[in-house]
């Protein structure tokens, strides 16, 4: 025990004169739940201690104690995000508030357009998904994911109109700054995914809460041919700007100013 101790000690140690900061107990369970991606995957001890920059035998133990409380869960020999941490999720007002307004608008832009209507806020450097939309069984469009194409185009969307103050790492691009104001220019975001088969495309526009700033994004992925930007773009953007505007009614959000 006292050697693995050691062992991490000196690698924390390391790590920190790297840049990285010494972590707490409490600290490196964090991180663990943290290295998992938006889109629901499955990553094994190895990858998670490799991920959060910690020893193997400190990543076994915390992840035994994380797994006890439920915010983990085994599946085979690897692990995943446990279903309490939804439960949690479900009880942060300000998410509550904004599941319950989109839910209807979610369903409407699906019905709309025809794609997956998805409703996503910021999360450190990226973006993750508190509510969807889709009659369609949940899967892959083409052998893409489209949780993952959602993500990256909320993550755009909230990026360029995000506060200073609130750094929100997109794909990263050698004109990000032009790209940026472009984005502020159409007043949305878009990505594409070509595959074999066929163009996937999704839209995401900021929800900007009057006299607070952007809050969510709102977006829809689909395949081009049956949702075409046209129709994508203007009802995504009625939704975002309805959402909105509800929102700054309930002044759930006036602690964001």
């Amino acid at each position: 025990m006292t050697m693995s101790i050691e062992a991490d000690k000196g690698r924390i140690g390391d790590l920190a004169q790297d840049g990285y900061p010494k972590l707490s107990m409490l600290g490196k369970a964090l991180a663990i739940l943290c290295m998992f991606e938006p889109t629901g995957s499955t990553l094994s001890l190895t990858e998670l201690a490799r991920r959060a920059r910690l020893s193997k035998p400190t990543a076994h133990r915390l992840i035994g104690e994380l797994v006890q409380w439920g915010l983990l869960e085994r599946h085979g020999r690897e692990l995943r995000l446990g279903r309490r941490l939804s439960v949690l999720g479900s009880r942060v007002p300000t998410h509550r508030v904004l599941c319950d307004v989109a839910a209807p608008l979610l369903a409407r832009l699906h019905d709309t357009t025809g794609g997956r209507a998805y409703l996503s806020v910021r999360d450190g450097e990226t973006a993750v998904h508190l509510a969807r939309h889709s009659k369609a069984r949940p899967g892959h469009f083409a052998g893409v994911n489209p949780d993952r194409i959602a993500a990256n185009a909320a993550a755009k969307a909230i990026k360029a109109f995000e506060r200073p103050g609130y750094p929100l790492r997109a794909v990263p691009r050698p004109d990000d700054g032009s790209h940026l104001n472009r984005i502020r220019s159409l007043g949305h975001s878009s990505v594409e995914y070509d595959t074999p088969a066929e163009r996937i495309v999704g839209v995401s526009c900021p929800v900007l809460v009057p006299g607070v700033g952007v809050v969510a994004a709102m977006s829809v992925v689909g395949p081009a041919s049956s949702c075409p930007v046209g129709i994508v773009v203007p009802a995504v953007r009625g939704a975002a700007t309805a959402l909105a505007r509800t929102l700054g009614e309930t002044g759930e959000f006036g602690y964001m100013r």
